[in-house]
């Protein structure tokens, strides 16, 4: 084995863009644009008290995030061919992560098979897939990627389809937004069927397989079981709005959802919910029941997302009439709230996340941040019972 540094680039940049998915061939580098780059100004959040900051911390190498006043920009979104591509998988990691990198050739891999821009670049220290380089002028020292080189142990023949990205296989919110709407391209490959698709891992949880069975998918599933696979016609599809959370994302996936839990789609009722944390192993709400005993005279029921069905989840936020939520996975489907429905976020006072402020701007909810003190730093918070039904009543006007 043999160490080799590489460089993380976009799949764009490598391979030259043709006219139409029609003009692509597998076993041929090539590029069809499909949603061009952009932008999104985010708008404050519409309930907040006056002693929150209203700052998030950015990604790995990123600038803090302004709540007040903040543009989050976004890749094209294109299909592309990586003929001889070798797929690296990593077979030790400290969470279950089934983390891989994409290897255009010997010294590039794929920056699109992380969803945030510096993912790759922590994934990569986190593994020790770095050395470390002296800077010239006597500078901080360099991390240089490197990877431990070796003939690939597998070598594809057949045109694959790679349809995976890191921590979706066993996080909720990653899976949605980052691995099932790579399923974009299904509408604009006309063999897609016929194509093999590669997924890091078959330990499959009720959340893929809820809406995997009920997309009637032909397709014959391959498992990467090597640490190295080249794939001799590989096609690969870009997050559907790279790098940050759009409103494409949430219609597509709308569509998606309703289409194949269709009675999800028009609930009978609207009702108030609290989605608890309390089968989880971090940001439990340790004052729940205090919570729970000023919300219920308020109307709201608690679920418990962890123990419920995919399909019960999509009806559940389907048919909100207003989300309270402690930061987490399950917050994703506020994407099938109706647009209009108030969601206020239990936010731990050490991991102030901006995500789902930016996915309730563009599903057009009204939002609301409560910072809660961790008694637990990185465990468990404590909300403020007064406060949150104070902002809850706020949110009541816009109902």
């Amino acid at each position: 084995m043999t160490l080799r540094p590489f460089t993380f680039i976009s799949a764009e940049r490598l391979c030259p863009q043709v006219a139409s998915v029609d003009q692509m061939d597998p076993a041929i580098p090539g590029r069809v644009t499909i949603h061009p780059a952009g932008s999104i100004a985010h708008q404050p959040p519409r309930y907040a008290f006056d002693d929150d900051d209203l700052m998030a911390p950015g990604q790995v190498s990123e600038a803090p995030i302004n709540l007040r006043a903040h543009t989050a920009d976004h890749s094209s979104t294109f299909l592309a061919t990586l003929p001889g591509a070798v797929v690296e998988k990593f077979a030790a990691f400290p969470t279950p992560a089934n983390t891989f990198h994409v290897f255009a050739d010997e010294g590039v891999a794929v920056a699109e098979a992380f969803h945030n821009r510096t993912s790759h670049e922590f994934v990569s220290r986190l593994m020790g897939e770095c050395l470390t380089v002296p800077a010239s002028g006597g500078g901080p020292s360099l991390a240089v990627p490197v990877v431990d080189w070796a003939e690939p142990d597998l070598t594809v023949a057949e045109p694959c389809l790679l349809m995976s990205s890191r921590f979706i296989h066993h996080n909720y919110y990653h899976w949605l937004f980052e691995g099932l709407t790579r399923f974009w391209c299904r509408e604009h490959l006309p063999d897609f069927d016929s194509l093999t698709l590669i997924l890091p891992s078959g330990d499959l949880r009720p959340f893929h397989t809820g809406v995997l069975e009920r997309m009637g998918l032909r397709n014959r599933l391959m498992v990467l079981n090597r640490r190295l696979t080249r794939f001799e016609r590989l096609w690969f599809p870009s997050f559907l709005d790279p790098g940050t959370v759009t409103p494409r994302q949430v219609a597509w996936l709308r569509r998606l959802m309703f289409s194949v839990f269709p009675a999800a789609a028009a609930p009978a009722r609207r009702r108030r919910i609290y989605v608890s944390r309390c089968d989880a192993k971090a940001r439990i709400v340790s004052n729940e029941a205090e919570v729970m005993a000023r919300l219920e005279p308020l109307g709201f029921t608690m679920i418990v997302p962890g123990r419920m069905s995919l399909e019960q989840q999509v009806a559940a936020f389907a048919g909100a009439e207003m989300v309270v939520a402690p930061h987490g996975a399950a917050n994703a489907s506020i994407a099938f709230c109706p647009p209009g429905t108030p969601f206020i976020e239990l936010v731990p006072a050490g991991n102030r996340s901006a995500l789902y402020w930016m996915q309730a701007n563009v599903g057009g909810l009204p939002y609301g941040r409560l910072v809660c003190a961790e008694d637990r730093p990185g465990v468990s918070m404590i909300a403020d019972p007064v406060r949150l039904a104070h902002m809850v009543q706020q949110a009541v006007k816009d109902c």
